[in-house]
């Protein structure tokens, strides 16, 4: 098509004509082609043209070459341009030309003026290369060069071989070399320090098997100093091959990381003696202040029996019990409060009906009820059972309703309400102590939970040391759970505890009756299963799980010698084992059971609350036939005590 056009313009000589035949191929082949008149406007343009700029021919022939212009280019550009094709020379360059789409394309132009016979240009005749991706990719290039040129990572790359072929600026900067003096050099000769030959070793045949490697290590200075570093060494493989072509590493100076970590765990670890300190301080003040408030309370009370005590003494009397209990109180909560900020509260996590305890916490609170003049209403849904610690929990209990009756008014009332929570992390009871006391302001509500601060009620007539709350609020988090207030003025509070639910599943119908019935004279085998345990709550849970199941006979130890008789005389189906118990622990007694003959055979599952991966591989390698870890899924349970009895049979 364009070497017919060209060809029958009269106005070309015989050699031009045969300069574009020579021209022909490589145009129809890949060349985007245009011709246009001296003023821009275009005649004609080839399939390779209409394919990339989105227009058709049609939309093309009598536009001018502005149709395509972006504004990637300055006006002296393109006055370079055409003063170039003007004075009757070729020009080349690139060209950034907006498609129909108004998306950007580059091309590579190269643009041959055709001259009448008087040396004044007549027809242009472009001949364009399509670059775009190549001009990306020099952009994303620029991109990546500057990104590595300005990094405070320092970067080295190397051969195969290990011979330094580029270092970036930071690295010049960390090492104090300059590249001049490093490239072509073995890597591990360079910046390596010494003494580090395994991990060196190590970091070589990683990158041999084509791995990446990040660890910290020792590198050196031009100047001779070392520091640590924190380097991500990593293969390039060459795509063709897939063999090692290159590495790299990325590293930082790690130095002083690793000195405020270090300065972190001293600083924990003399806080921890710190706190040690202190629980120790405080126990052995708590022993001291015991002794002599033993006499006052003690004494004080032979003289209240005093019949002869007039009765202005009397009083005074009373004024000194009861001044010395409220400093016991103190002494007792001070020193609990030093082991929760310690850590080093014991917990049994066991099912605990609220129920059952709030009504515990009623009987023990009447008395304060009836003095306070304060009703009492709970309403909690039946089941309500928690996963807690039960001594704990009803520690917490006591302190949040004493303190609704304390803090409330004359007549007032106090309710205790439950409700379900579900969250993305479970399942969740919450147990609310509401009172009709005189609330809480909102700025004061941030001071709740701090030690020793009762939020001015030291100046009122009511007794306390403000340690309750702040015991409270451990405790609760230490059982798993959360605690929450909300209060308004003049209308009273609701605090609010919880607690992970306690979920017992309903076990499925087995087919024992239908069996019975259809063969009356099969009666189904009974087991003996034995539980050493040293805790009545988890020995109770057991006991209750397994009842469920009439086939089995349950023994229980609560202590590993006795355990041993037992199973020694017993000889049961099953062993159940807890890992923590008195005198000898749970992986000696699973030793001494397996090196007597009559229990050697018998299967043996721990029971414990030792749950980390580390000791269920432990567990397992000692030779425990099961590793079931608390809080027990009950289901689970039951169903592994069935599979290790009917492998028995």
């Amino acid at each position: 098509m364009l070497h017919s056009t060209l060809h029958g313009k009269k106005n070309f000589s015989h050699q031009e004509i045969e300069y574009l035949s020579h021209l022909r191929f490589a145009i129809d082949q890949h060349a985007i082609v245009s011709i246009a008149n001296a003023a821009g406007d275009i005649i004609d343009v080839n399939d390779k043209f209409c394919e990339i700029s989105g227009y058709s021919r049609e939309e093309l022939i009598g536009k001018n070459h502005r149709l395509l212009k972006s504004a990637e280019h300055s006006p002296a550009f393109f006055r370079q341009m055409w003063m170039t094709i003007a004075s009757g020379k070729v020009w080349q360059g690139e060209i950034c030309n907006f498609n129909k789409q108004g998306q950007e394309y580059w091309v590579r132009s190269t643009i041959v003026p055709f001259l009448d016979e008087n040396g004044l240009p007549l027809q242009y005749l472009s001949i364009r290369t399509d670059i775009t991706y190549t001009k990306l990719a020099e952009g994303r290039l620029r991109v990546f060069r500057r990104l590595i040129e300005t990094t405070e990572q320092a970067i080295r790359v190397s051969d195969a071989e290990g011979r330094i072929q580029y270092v970036n600026p930071a690295y010049e900067r960390l090492l104090g070399y300059r590249s001049r003096e490093v490239l072509g050099r073995d890597f591990v000769a360079v910046g390596t320090a010494g003494q580090q030959e395994e991990r060196v070793s190590e970091v070589l045949k990683t990158l041999a098997e084509g791995k990446s490697w990040t660890g910290l290590l020792k590198l050196t200075r031009k100047d001779g100093s070392e520091f640590m570093s924190l380097s991500n060494l990593g293969p390039i493989m060459d795509p063709n091959t897939g063999k090692l072509a290159n590495t790299f590493n990325m590293f930082v100076d790690y130095s002083a990381e690793i000195d405020r970590q270090q300065a972190l765990e001293r600083a924990v670890e003399e806080a921890n003696e710190a706190n040690q300190a202190k629980s120790e301080f405080l126990s052995r003040m708590s022993h001291e202040l015991r002794t002599p408030m033993n006499a006052i309370i003690g004494f004080s009370s032979l003289m209240e029996m005093d019949d002869e005590l007039s009765e202005n003494n009397r009083d005074n009397v009373n004024e000194i019990i009861k001044a010395s209990r409220h400093l016991l109180q103190l002494i007792n909560e001070v020193l609990d409060l030093a082991r929760v900020e310690a850590r080093k509260v014991e917990l049994s996590i066991e099912p605990v009906d609220c129920v059952v305890l709030v009504e515990e916490c009623h009987s023990l609170l009447r008395p304060l009820l009836e003095k306070s003049e304060v009703s009492l209403k709970i309403s909690l849904p039946e089941p309500f059972i928690v996963r807690a610690d039960h001594i704990r929990l009803k520690q917490v209990l006591l302190n949040l309703i004493s303190n609704a009756i304390k803090y409330n008014r004359r007549g007032g009332k106090v309710c205790i309400q439950g409700e379900t929570i579900e969250t993305t992390s479970g399942h969740f009871l919450r147990l609310h102590v509401q009172d009709t006391g005189n609330g809480i302001a909102p700025e004061r509500m941030k001071e709740l939970f701090r030690p020793f601060n009762r939020l001015g009620a030291e100046y009122g007539e009511i007794e306390g040391t403000g340690i309750g709350l702040v015991i409270t609020h451990s405790l609760v988090e230490l059982m798993g759970g959360e605690i929450g207030v909300s209060s308004e003025l003049g209308k009273g509070s609701d605090f609010w505890i919880q607690l992970p639910a306690e979920v017992l599943p309903e076990l499925q119908e087995t087919t024992t009756a239908t069996a019975t019935a259809t063969a009356p004279d099969q009666q189904q085998r009974r087991y003996t299963v034995l539980y050493i345990e040293d805790n009545p709550a988890n020995i109770k849970l057991v006991t209750q799980a397994l009842a469920r199941l009439p086939h089995i006979s349950l023994f229980t130890a609560h202590t590993p010698s006795l355990g041993l008789d037992l199973a020694h005389h017993h000889q049961p189906d099953l062993i159940l084992l807890d890992i923590n118990l008195p005198g000898m622990n749970g992986y000696q007694v699973l030793a001494e059971l397996k090196n007597r003959t009559r229990t050697a055979s018998i299967p043996v599952i721990a029971i414990t609350a030792n749950a980390m991966r580390r000791d269920i591989e432990r567990g397992k390698q000692a030779g425990f036939a099961e590793y079931l870890t608390k809080p027990l899924d009950i289901s689970l349970f039951l169903r592994t005590v069935n599979e290790f009895l009917e492998r028995s049979e």
